[in-house]
């Protein structure tokens, strides 16, 4: 198929034979990725030579790399593939990501889901039919109407149920071929029993003991032994068999085959002896017919076979089999670590409790290193719940040490699967067995800030340079500290508990403080200057973070490979921080590189947001062209609903800011995709909800085309989704600018003139979107237009015209100044407002000259025209009063609005920090070539706690200009 023979050691996954062809030991998760790549580069391939079925019975069974591959190979570009999978309609896969790749499986718009019934009387009859012209070597013309419903009405119409029923009763003499080819059944003279009674009662494991009592009595041996393995090899069999005294070659003459013997078909050969079908022949080995693999047709008949032995004789057999793979795995524990959950399968079963506690801990941690999540869970409760009920009777000893290591692979495992508050409960239980504490009374929180404050101070000092302790018992415990605040840490940013979080993270450096630099040490210090940088209260803070971020990025240079899950997030808070900061080139850079390490490890959700707001952050820097390429790649490459609506958004924007003809084919082809979304989101994201409809809404407003059947309702849930963000999230943040080209096209068409329906559910955006930005993106450079733009309209629909130049004047960025600090798409905005209502004409002629010189450095068009707008020609202004809000808030939102917390000078809280988030833009340009020192006060003239009104600079008359 044209693919190199290296990559036959990625198969080592499957068959651990193949293990001899690694070259050298990579990560799992890597090996899983490159393997689902290239099984997909040969079904590819396959589908343009002949056309492809595959089968999955029982998928909800599948592991997570399987359901991945599965995902992959259902979005692959195949030619001809179809799939048929299936699942109980009650039964869904365990794994929260697994379960939704099979949500997502199930709304793709070529699925098919079809509910299987049980068969009709006509077709029962028909299996009937064609299992007695088997039976009797003559064609079966009909069904005894009699036999037809006894069995129909017992058997349910189930196919597996009916097949293995009428081999039963086949075999008793009563039922015979009539003469005209019908199936009969005459009573037995010397042992006359009624039809009904003839025909079993009960489910299906009733007629497996009875296809099971008939069988030869060696036979009926072979079969317990093999229930215990379920898969089997006959040499497997065969390896217990000869240790018991019944045993000889000829009693057993399946399982002597020799080497030189030819066999034809070996389910054939096994017909003889397995005259009920009881197994099934799953991988047949020509060269040697010992190793071929069996199975039984299905777990219930497994079952009634297993439950016919008796405890004695089950323990006896699963012992052997415990010490035999036990020997195995002692002989190479490296090689073997496969065999440890089959060890424990067996022990299990046994009296040996010892042993089974033993394999049972090894098998949790084996699961956990290779990152099978959902198997480390469900061994680690098993284990757990066995230490409760048992745990003086451990062949260990159990120390507070090793019990916090369960409780915080179990939360790391929690973590993995998005259940973050189960997450939170076993890591808190985990530092408690270490005896780390956070506090949870106010004063015990306070006087722990202080304690925590006064460390973290000495080493910020240091810039965050380590000092490595001598002491191996301090390493020891450091390294443990640190690991468990570090999940801790994951847990409450996801969970937003930021006291609790700026506590752990603070302790998780101190920690960090006493070992080597590493990569758990950058992911710290990224996450710690991120959590400064979105929430900035004062410059000094500013300045910490620049010092932590820049650490990080010196640490993650030093130690670049091996790439870990560490490098991943640490760079994705820098990317973050840095965009925050509104340094693009830098977190442009750090997009990219979590892009490449992402795709290495197969961290799609990682890679999908880089995706975004690298493309975001392109367009905000100014590249639109690179900003349209990423976007359009992610949308080819990426077929999950969310990353399609997240490209399409930034399609869209992208489309709509770089042409200025509208270019009809291309609208209409955007649109369609855009239609082909559905008609509701598909998602219980609600950034993601957020984004789609901003995107169809905005298609309403600027092109008058309606994608859903009312527009309206879904502005007005968007008002809702506003209302209930409760952290700034990087969703949030692109889908913002689609709702801010919303209101303004809106007050374009004059939806603000008087107080409709219409007019009301608008403004309702406008009062939650501004108060967002206000509350969770003050902190965002990219948020300043942003939020000068809804200001401003605020103004203008009031019929301010003056106030409303006051608030875009705001928020304009002088790129000259500060040329790492551009925000050109918002500046043209800006300069064309306050062009087109300005009264003073040198300000007009000096915003035109702005907007040209933006048009040709970065447009390919004008796009911002600024003719001027006459006062004649304002619209009507909407006075908006408290009274007016109350009643947008209790129509939208059934409630009154929440009044915004003032600061000591009076003003709301968050002008006062974006005045010092601008102030402090300049030392962000330029703080990696100073030395700063953080946290003493009166530095640069500053008090520690000086007010907003005196950190602020003051804006000049036209704009506010970064010194």
């Amino acid at each position: 198929m044209g693919e190199s023979r290296e990559y036959i050691s990625l198969f080592s996954i499957i068959y651990s034979e193949l293990e001899k062809y690694k070259d050298e030991k990579i990560d799992p998760q890597i090996q899983a990725n490159e393997l689902n790549s290239l099984i997909i580069r040969i079904l590819v391939k396959l589908s343009y030579k002949i056309p492809l079925l595959l089968c999955i019975d029982q998928i909800q069974f599948m592991d997570f790399f399987s359901w991945r591959l599965t995902e992959c190979i259902l979005k692959c570009n195949a030619k001809i593939l179809i799939t048929l999978v299936t699942y109980p309609e009650s039964s869904y896969p365990s794994n929260e990501k697994s379960l939704e790749i099979f949500q997502g499986i199930l709304k793709m718009p070529r699925a098919v889901i079809i509910t299987l019934n049980g068969i009709s009387e006509d077709a029962a009859c028909e299996m009937i039919k064609d299992a007695c012209t088997v039976k009797f070597a003559q064609k079966c013309t009909g069904v005894s109407q009699s036999i037809l419903e006894i069995i129909y009405e017992r058997t349910q119409g189930a196919p597996t149920y009916i097949k293995r029923m009428i081999s039963f009763l086949l075999e008793l003499p009563s039922f015979y071929l009539a003469t005209d080819g019908s199936l009969r059944y005459h009573q037995d003279s010397e042992d006359p029993q009624e039809l009904e009674n003839v025909i079993p009662f009960g489910g299906i494991e009733t007629v497996v003991v009875n296809e099971f009592d008939k069988l030869d009595t060696n036979f009926q041996n072979f079969l317990r032994v093999a229930t215990v393995l379920a898969q089997f090899k006959l040499s497997d069999v065969k390896r217990y068999l000869v240790t018991q005294d019944y045993y000889s070659e000829e009693k057993f003459p399946y399982l002597n085959i020799k080497d030189d013997e030819e066999i034809s078909n070996m389910e054939e050969f096994f017909a003889e002896y397995d005259k009920y079908n009881f197994l099934r022949l799953v991988v047949e080995e020509k060269d040697n017919y010992q190793e071929s693999v069996f199975s039984f047709v299905s777990d219930m008949v497994q079952q009634a076979i297993y439950k016919m032995m008796t405890n004695q004789v089950r323990e006896e057999i699963h012992m052997y089999y415990a010490k035999y793979y036990e020997g195995i795995y002692e002989a190479d524990t490296q090689k073997n670590q496969e065999l440890l959950s089959t060890i424990y399968e067996h022990y299990s079963h046994t009296n040996d409790k010892v042993n089974t506690k033993k394999y049972l801990e090894m098998v949790c941690q084996y699961f956990y290193k290779i990152k099978s999540m959902t198997e480390t869970l469900k061994y680690y409760r098993m284990l757990l719940r066995m230490y409760e009920t048992d745990q003086y009777t451990f062949p260990f000893t159990i120390s507070n040490w090793r019990i916090s290591e369960w409780h915080c692979q179990i939360a790391e495992a929690y973590l993995s699967l998005l259940k973050y508050h189960e997450a939170e409960n076993h890591i808190v239980v985990a530092l408690l067995l270490i005896n780390i504490r956070l506090p949870e009374k106010k004063l015990q929180t306070w006087w722990a800030e202080k304690k925590i404050n006064f460390n973290h101070y000495l080493i910020c000092k240091r810039n965050f340079s380590t000092t490595e302790s001598k002491s191996e018992k301090t390493k020891r415990h450091a390294m443990i500290n640190r690991r468990y605040l570090l999940v801790l840490c994951e847990t409450y940013n996801t969970l937003h508990k930021l006291t609790q979080f700026r506590m752990a993270i603070k302790m998780a450096i101190k920690w960090s403080s006493y070992l080597e630099p590493d990569p758990n040490y950058a992911q710290i210090l990224s996450m710690y200057g991120l959590d400064i940088v979105t929430n900035i209260n004062n410059v000094n803070e500013t300045q910490v973070s620049m010092k932590a971020l820049q650490k990080a990025e010196e640490i993650l240079a030093e130690h670049y490979n091996p790439i870990t899950s560490y490098h991943l997030y640490a760079y994705d808070c820098l990317a973050q921080a840095y965009f925050a900061l509104g340094d693009w080139q830098r977190a442009f850079y750090h997009w990219e590189t979590l892009i490449k390490m992402s795709g290495d490890l197969g961290e799609m959700y990682l890679g999908d947001k880089a995706w975004v707001l690298k493309s975001f952050t392109e367009f905000h820097g100014g590249y639109i062209e690179r900003s349209m390429k990423t976007a359009v790649e992610m949308f080819n490459k990426r077929k999950l609903w969310k990353t399609q609506c997240l490209a399409l958004s930034l399609i869209l924007f992208n489309y709509t800011s770089s042409n200025e003809e509208e270019e009809i084919t291309v609208i209409l082809s955007l649109i369609k995709k855009i239609c082909s979304l559905g008609q509701s989101p598909n998602t219980g994201n609600f950034s993601v909800q957020l984004i789609f409809y901003g995107l169809i809404c905005e298609v309403f407003f600027r092109f008058n085309i309606e994608i859903l059947e009312d527009t309206w309702n879904s502005l007005a849930r968007v008002v809702r989704l506003l209302d209930r963000l409760s952290h700034a999230s990087w969703g949030t943040l692109v889908s913002l600018p689609h709702f801010i080209n919303i209101l303004y096209l809106a007050y374009d068409q004059g939806i603000f003139e008087e107080e409709t329906e219409h007019c009301i559910i608008c403004l309702g955006i406008l009062f939650t979107l501004t108060h967002d930005l206000e509350r969770f993106f003050n902190s965002y450079i990219i948020a300043l237009p942003m939020l000068a733009l809804c200001r401003g309209l605020y103004q203008l629909i009031n019929g301010n015209v003056n106030n409303a130049l006051a608030e875009w004047r705001t928020g304009l960025i002088d790129e000259k100044s500060s040329p790492k600090l551009r925000t050109p798409y918002y500046n043209a905005i800006l300069y064309t407002k306050i062009a087109q209502y300005t009264p003073d004409d040198a300000e007009r002629e000096n915003m035109i000259n702005n907007i040209e010189n933006v048009t040709k450095t970065i447009y390919q068009y004008d796009l911002f025209p600024a003719d001027r707008i006459k006062p004649e020609d304002y619209k009507k202004p909407l006075i908006i009063d408290q009274d007016l809000r109350n009643r947008v808030y209790q129509r939208l939102l059934k409630r009154k609005e929440n009044k915004p917390k003032k600061s000591r000078n009076g003003r709301p809280s968050n002008q006062s920090i974006q005045s010092q988030v601008l102030q402090s833009m300049d030392i962000k340009s330029s703080i990696r070539t100073e030395n700063i020192h953080s946290g003493m006060p009166g530095r640069n003239g500053l008090e520690p706690n000086a007010p907003a009104s005196r950190i602020r600079s003051k804006p000049n008359g036209t704009r506010v200009t970064i010194q």
